[in-house]
Formats: C-alpha cells, structure tokens, sequence
C-alpha cells in the first residue's frame, strides 16, 4: 500500500493493468499446464497399467497351467509309491523317473525338473539324480523347519545340470497334509525353468509407445533377476539401489489390495517414474522403470510453444497498457504540469494527488502563518508603541485591534514593566554578532513567556533595539519577589547553557493604563543603574532607592589623600586597598555622579604619576587616553575599578624598573672606566676589580656580561687591542714597548692576541697604517 502511495498515477495505472495481467492470465496458463501434464502422466499410468496387468495375466495362466501339472504328477499312483513306499526298488524308481522326461518334461518345455522325495526313506528320486549341486539346493526350500506353503511358485537360482553357472527357476512343492509339520513328511518339488519366462516377460514391450521402458522382475528383497546382469545399465541399477534403500516400496510391504502402485522418484538430477506389479504373495514383483523427461517430452515440447506464445502476448498486452494508461494519465499530466508552473513552487515527486494535496495544504499552512505572524507582529508593534506613548487613543487602538487580549480591560488592574538586556560580550572578551544576541532574546522571551505564563498574566516581546520588554500583571507589593525568582531563573539557564548574562530591570506599579509610558521611562532611568551593581542584577526601585535619595557628588577628601600618598611612596598594595574603599562608596551614589568621581579620581591619579616620574628623573610617558578609553569602553563600575588598579600597577611597575635600570648602567659604567685607567696595569683582572668595589670576582663577572652581553675578561682585551693600535698608528715605539704599554708583559701572547683580533700581526698593521 505505501508503494501505491509514494508512485506516481501513471505508475499506478501501469501497475493496477498489470496485475490484471498477473491475476487472470499467469493462473490461467499455469492451470492449463498442469492440466496438460495431469492428463498425460495419467494417460501414461494407464498405458503402463495396462501392460503390466498384461503381464500379470500371462504369469497367472502358466501358473494355472503348473498346478494343474502339480495335482496330476501327485495324484499317479507310480509318483505315490516313490513318495511313501519304505521299499521302492530301482526298477520302479527308474521306470516313474523315465516317464517324467518322456511324457512331463518332453511334453511341456518350461518344466525344467521334478524330484521325489521319500521322507521314509529320505531318499531323492529326481530326473536331475546326477546333479549333486541341485540336490543340495533343495534345504533352502525349508526355513525354520517348516514346509513351505504348497503349490506356492518359489524363484530361486540354481546350478545348471552340466555344473557350468547358474539359473532361475521357480520351484512348487506339493505334498499330503498329513505330517506336513515335520522334515520326515514325502513331497514332490517341481521346478518350472524360469529363465525363458523371465524372457517373455522383459520382451513383451521394451517401449510403450515412443518411450524408452525398462522392465525388471524383482524378488520379495528388491533383487533384479536376469539371466545376465550386465546387460542391466549401471544408472538404472543405481536408481534402484538408492530407490529402495531410501524408502523406496519393497516388493515385501506389499499387500493383497495394492498389487499395482506408481512412484515420482528423483536421483542425482534425473527424475524417473516408478510403476510396480506385485505377482505373488511371495513378494515377486515386476518394475517398470522410465526416464521423467522421456515420459514428458511431448509436454516439455508444449510448455515451450505455449511460453512463446505467452511471452508475445505479454509483449502486446504490455504495449496495450502503455498506451491506455498514457490516455488516462494525460488529463492529470496536464494539471499538474500547469501547478509545476506556478511561481515559487518547487516540483516534487511521487503521487501527482498527494502532490496536489500537500500543495494546496503547503498554501493554507503558509497563509494561515502569515496572518498569524502578522497578527503577532502588530499586537507586538501595538505594545511597543503603548509602552512609549500610553495615551487614551493608543488603548483604544490596541483595544479595538486586540479586542481578546487581557490588556484590552487593562482597568483597574495593577500593571508592571520589566526589561532584559543580552550582555554582548563573550566570555574572552570578543563581542558576540547581532545574529547571536538575536538568538539569545528569543530564547530570552520564550523561557520567560513560558514561566510566566504559569504565574500570572504577562506579555513579552522583542523590542527593534535588541532588548526584551515585558508588560504583567502587578502582584500589589513594590517588590515583586514571584518576578525576581522568573528572571533569576532566566538568567541562570541562559549563563549555563548558553554562555551569556543578562541584565534585567523591573518598575514599580501603576494602577492606571495611562501610565504605563511612564513605567517604561523609569525602567530605562533604573537601567542604568547596572552599571553600578554589576552583571547578572536585577535592578528594581527598591534595589536602587538609596542610590536615588544620595545627593553626594564627590569623593571623600581623606581617601583621595591616601591613595595619591600611598602611590608617591610607590606603594600598590595601599593604594589598591583605597581605590577599593573609593569604590565602596559609589555604590551608594546616582549612577551619572559615579563616572564623573571615577574620571576625577584617574585625573588625580594621572597628575600624581606624572610628578613622580619627574621628581625621581624617570623618562617615560604618562598615556592619558589610555585609561580615559579604559573606562569610557566599561560597562560595569567593576570593570573600571579593576581598569584603574593594573593601570596604576604597571605605571608602578615602569617607574621601578626604570630606576633598577639606571642603578644597573652606573655599576657597569664604574666598572668599564676603571678598566679604563687601569688597562696598562698587568695585574688587573676579575678579581682586583672585584676587590676595588668589595665585591666577588664571580658576581661582578656575572652582573657584566648579563648587561653588557660580553665577559670581563674578553672587555679588559677590547680596551688593550684597540689601546695598542692606538699607539702602533700614533707612536714610533717598538712592538715590545707597545705591549708593555698596555699592560703585557709577554710579546709573543700579544702577537697572538693582536692578530686574532684585527687579522694581522702588530708589524703588519703598523706597515698598512704608514708608521
């Protein structure tokens, strides 16, 4: 069903002929098929019935024929003396035995022997009397001592007379029912050669029909008898084998009302057809065996003209559908080829109804939300302008455009205004976008439309400069504590989840709708009042009532003194602990007295720092705009406070390491002029120069090459080298006196000093400089 469903109508009809096709024709000519192959394996089964009850029909008459033979060999009275005469003499033994060649066997051919068997005398009288092996045979007629039933056709093998192979005969025992429970019982064994029998019965229909058959005779155990076994194909004998060893019906499970049965029976991939002829109650059976296919050939030739014809008809059929489901689908093509057209419609696929359904449900959907959008864009526009201008004919504007809003009977019922604002600034310090804060204030109103919504009744909306406005329903108290809990919540969903703070403002009451423009003004006057409190505060006229009572302007005389003493003494910790006490008390005063104190306090500060740096002689640059920027871009008293003091502390901190500085210069430049005057000293060294400023040879050695960035020793070099050429250029001394003269003693270490500072030897530079 949901195929239907998502395929388009062309599709559907397509599919709808189709099973037609499916429903009627494909059972019809499944059903006309299997009534084909019905009438043939019948046809078939009858055929096969008919020879093998044919066959059945024969083997009754010859044994008709053998018993008959049986009763009239009994009854003679010559045959009664061999079989219970004590004495019989060979004369009378020979005699009985010639008749039975000349008149039985002469007479009838298929009779192949008859024996006597004298059970007084235990003796055999047998036309077969030089056969030794034949006489050994005849125990096996008897099972668990017993006679076998009379007259009843036995198929065995026995040895031929000349001792050369074997073959089948069928042997009838006939005897008196007297004593017929014991061994010592007379009786007369007739054996009927079998082999030609077997040969009429095989060769009676090779075929039936067209149809290649072969036909066996079986024993009660499944045993194929023939007079010669490899004339009996290896894959028939297979076939068999498996037939019967897998379940297959043994000619022994028979019974008297089912001689006759047909089998299906599949081996190795060939399918053959099983027809058995149950012949006796021994169990000896005849079996016809035929190839499936063999059977079936004319059917398989049928199926494969008749699946022709069905596959061009199919084809024809299949055109049929293509072309009257092109002339239904064309009406529906049409239309919605035209609805595709349409601006602003984007084509879909699928079910051409259901496209037309969602299209006509996609333009109720986007016309109801466009009234409902504008509908609550101007009741919001209508708010916004009443929170600005509340005269009477603004109610009545908003009363007659939202007649069911609850502020439309806004008389007489206690009104408060609240206001949200997003603190734009991220949390690194970065600023977040516009598309951020726009975010954040729907979320903003949602959360607090849903909670209050729970408490009273209120209004909340976005206003054009970036901030959340809110119109409720007062509770009667100057403090709203119901309120304070709402955006307190608010405020810390928004700060965990989301990362941002807010700052909310609350007004007092008004019990008039004329003057909720007022409420709205003393909102944005309290407002301000976050800059003192800091983030996250909810500001409300109580929260700010000393702040407004507070006429005072200035800072405390005697906390302005300390602070600017404790920085003249260069002492941070001081001043930072007054600039904390300063800020203290603006926490009391209106918000515009606030920043006029705190840029006074830096001008303060400012000048101070500047006549430090003066008095102590420290060049540096005192940077006014740049905490006059500082606390211009704050936009928390807070943030300016925290400005001031790393302001002053690392103002503070350029004084001290100027001064560290310029100690520093003046120990190195002690050091490099008594180097200086003493260069022509041989004995000067890190460690006189450390005992001419008390000091050890180590430290002063560490402390030069920190600041001047090469060692003592390589400076006390420097100065001699360039003392020396001094002297090799200006003076006619010689290069030892020159040595001396710079304080070495030993000529040849100069040599290697001089040229591994100037690259020559002292002759050398004193022959380039013309001396």
């Amino acid at each position: 069903m949901k195929f239907f469903k998502k395929s388009t109508y062309h599709q559907s009809l397509i599919i709808v002929l189709s099973l037609l096709l499916i429903v009627f024709c494909i059972p019809y000519a499944v059903t006309l098929y299997s009534s084909s192959r019905s009438r043939i394996l019948d046809t078939m089964q009858t055929a096969n019935n008919q020879n093998l009850q044919q066959i059945k029909y024969n083997y009754d008459i010859y044994e008709d024929i053998i018993s008959n033979l049986c009763f009239s060999i009994y009854l003679d009275n010559e045959t009664q003396s061999l079989l219970y005469n004590p004495q019989v003499t060979y004369q009378e033994a020979y005699r009985q035995i010639d008749y039975f060649k000349s008149s039985v066997l002469n007479v009838y051919p298929f009779v192949y022997s008859i024996t006597v068997y004298n059970g007084i005398q235990q003796k055999y009288y047998s036309t077969l009397m030089d056969s030794t092996e034949y006489l050994a045979t005849l125990p096996e007629l008897f099972t668990d001592n017993k006679m076998p039933v009379r007259l009843q056709p036995i198929l065995r093998r026995i040895p031929n007379e000349n001792g050369s192979g074997e073959f089948y005969v069928y042997s009838y025992l006939i005897y008196d029912f007297e004593n017929s429970e014991t061994n010592s019982a007379s009786y007369i064994v007739i054996e009927q050669n079998a082999n030609w029998l077997i040969d009429n019965f095989t060769q009676i229909q090779r075929t039936a029909g067209d149809i290649p058959t072969e036909l066996y005779l079986l024993d009660k155990d499944g045993n194929i008898f023939s007079q010669d076994p490899s004339t009996i194909p290896q894959d028939s004998l297979n076939v068999l084998e498996d037939y019967f060893s897998t379940g297959g019906k043994q000619p022994a499970d028979s019974k008297q009302d089912e001689s006759l049965y047909t089998d299906d029976y599949s081996f190795h991939g060939g399918h053959y057809l099983i027809t058995q002829l149950f012949l006796n109650s021994s169990g000896d059976s005849l079996l016809m065996l035929q190839n499936y296919n063999d059977v079936f050939s004319n059917l398989q030739s049928f199926r494969h003209t008749f699946t022709f014809f069905i596959i061009i008809w199919v084809l024809l059929f299949a055109a049929a559908i293509w072309g009257v489901s092109k002339k239904l689908y064309a009406p529906v093509h049409k239309m919605l080829k035209f609805v595709n057209g349409l601006s602003g419609h984007t084509p879909e696929t699928g079910n051409e109804f259901q496209q037309l359904m969602n299209l006509y449900k996609d333009s109720y959907d986007k016309l109801t939300n466009h009234t409902n959008a504008a509908h609550y864009v101007m009741t919001h526009y209508q708010l916004e302008k009443l929170l600005t201008d509340s005269s009477e004919t603004v109610w009545k504007n908003f009363a007659a455009y939202t007649p069911d809003h609850w502020l439309a009977s806004a008389s007489g019922i206690p009104l408060r205004v609240f206001h949200i604002t997003i603190d734009n600034r991220k949390s690194d310090g970065d600023l977040w976008s516009e598309d951020d804060i726009r975010l954040f204030l729907f979320a903003a109103q949602n959360i607090l439309a849903e909670l209050l919504e729970k408490e009273r009744p209120a209004e909340v909306f976005i206003s054009n400069e970036y901030s959340v406005w809110g119109i409720m329903k007062s509770n009667g108290c100057s403090r709203d504590k119901a309120l304070e809990d709402i955006l307190l919540q608010t405020q810390t969903y928004l700060k965990d989840y989301l990362y941002i703070r807010l700052n909310a403002t609350y007004s007092s009451e008004a019990l008039h709708p004329e003057d909720l423009s007022g409420l709205y003004h003393e909102v944005l006057s309290l407002h301000d009042y976050h800059y003192i409190f800091g983030p996250d505060a909810i500001i409300s006229p109580d929260t700010c009532r000393e702040n407004l009572e507070n006429e005072c302007d200035h800072i405390p005389d005697n906390l302005v003194k300390k602070c600017l003493s404790a920085i003249k003494r260069n002492s941070f910790d001081s001043a930072s602990d007054t600039i904390d006490q300063i800020f203290h008390t603006f926490r009391t005063m209106r918000h515009e007295n606030v920043k006029i104190c705190i840029m006074t306090l830096a001008n303060q500060i400012n000048f101070t720092l500047k006549e430090l740096s003066t008095s102590k002689g420290i060049l540096t640059r005192i940077r006014y705009e740049q905490v006059y920027s500082l606390f211009d871009s704050a936009q928390y008293m807070c943030e300016a406070q925290n400005g001031l003091k790393d302001y002053l502390k690392n103002t503070l901190c350029i004084f001290q390491t100027k001064k560290d500085e310029d100690k520093e210069h003046l120990f190195i430049q002690s050091i490099q002029d008594y180097i200086t005057a003493n260069y022509s000293d041989p004995n000067l060294s890190s460690q006189l120069i450390g005992e001419q400023f008390h000091l050890s040879a180590k430290y002063v050695m560490k402390r030069f090459v920190n600041y001047s960035g090469i060692s003592l020793n390589d400076y006390i070099i420097e100065v001699r080298m360039h003392q020396a050429a001094v002297l090799l250029k200006n003076s006619d001394l010689s290069i030892g006196k020159v040595a001396a003269s710079v304080g070495i003693l030993n000529e040849n270490y100069f040599y290697k000093l001089f040229k591994k500072f100037y690259g020559c030897t002292p002759r050398e530079y004193s022959v380039k400089s013309g001396t």
